[in-house]
């Protein structure tokens, strides 16, 4: 799984409960991502059985990808943390704060001098 496989199942759920109709374009759009990656993310979730197709009989016969609910809810209750679990790194000096870079640090002065 990728994260971007969570963002595309959330807005999933989401349409779930306004009983919305999606396409895979008007899903790429709303969330900022091209059609390939919701393809490749929809086939994940598929291949993860968190979607699972379902007949239409309004649109002829065709199927329907929807997430199953007790599925997805078990996984981002128990399963999240294994998938993407947290990575700490070394500590690092990072950048510094504006008022304590140069020139601002011989102008501005912090609490503790």
């Amino acid at each position: 799984m990728k994260p971007q496989d969570i963002v595309v199942l959330a807005k999933l759920l989401s349409y779930q409960k306004k009983k919305k109709n999606w396409t895979q374009a008007t899903l790429a759009e709303e969330l900022c991502l091209s059609s390939s990656q919701v393809n490749y993310a929809l086939k994940r979730l598929l291949q993860a059985k968190l979607l699972g197709p379902i007949f239409n009989k309004d649109d002829n016969g065709g199927k329907k990808l929807v997430p199953i609910i007790q599925f997805c809810e078990e996984f981002l209750i128990h399963g999240f943390k294994f998938v993407f679990p947290p990575e700490f790194g070394s500590q690092s000096p990072g950048l510094p704060t504006a008022y304590a870079a140069p020139p601002l640090n011989k102008i501005i002065v912090s609490g503790n001098v």
